[in-house]
């Protein structure tokens, strides 16, 4: 009796594993074959599959993607507090971009202002004749908006897909942003 027992656990147990190694889509979306060289991340980790980069993810409370790389020894987790464009991902054959897929990964996130500069050629959507705070707010409710540019005299409001840390496009000091 107590040998069925043990048998069953192990069955119990091997059934989870395997069940354990798909990423759930509700939480994630993987492009594999595709990678973002950069340096800056929130964290970066060996890890021993992609579910534990996106369990790593998960568990940080700023982490919106990660790229994950497979090496010989495993995998190079890097956790990134930004969404990364499709057009700017890089096809490789060893790595894989993933992103969180729920609307509300950034309701923790806070505005930060740094003045009189902008991104170039990250906008995602430019609307004119808008107040600051409905600049911010559209940015909010807007699906991987990242920062916005806000250009003074004329309350031009951009909607940006990157933050200055992450991004590959210039970062350019003006007078009157």
């Amino acid at each position: 009796m107590a040998a069925v027992r043990v048998i069953w656990l192990l069955v119990i147990t091997i059934v989870y594993e395997v069940r354990c190694e798909e990423i759930r889509s509700d939480l994630f979306s993987k492009m594999k074959g595709k990678f973002y060289p950069t340096n800056h991340s929130l964290s970066l980790t060996k890890v021993h599959s992609e579910l534990q980069c996106a369990s790593l993810c998960v568990s940080q409370k700023c982490c919106l993607s990660a790229v994950i790389r497979q090496e010989d020894d495993g995998y190079v987790c890097r956790t990134l507090d930004t969404f990364i464009f499709q057009s700017d991902l890089v096809d490789d054959a060893m790595g894989s971009y993933m992103y969180k897929t729920d609307l509300k990964a950034r309701s923790d996130f806070v505005w930060s202002a740094v003045n009189q500069t902008h991104l170039s050629g990250a906008n995602m959507l430019i609307e004119s004749e808008i107040p600051l705070a409905d600049c911010r707010n559209l940015c909010s409710n807007t699906t991987y908006c990242m920062s916005v540019d806000y250009y003074l005299p004329a309350s031009k409001c951009s909607l940006n897909g990157h933050t200055e840390a992450v991004s590959m496009v210039d970062f350019v000091f003006e007078l009157d942003f």
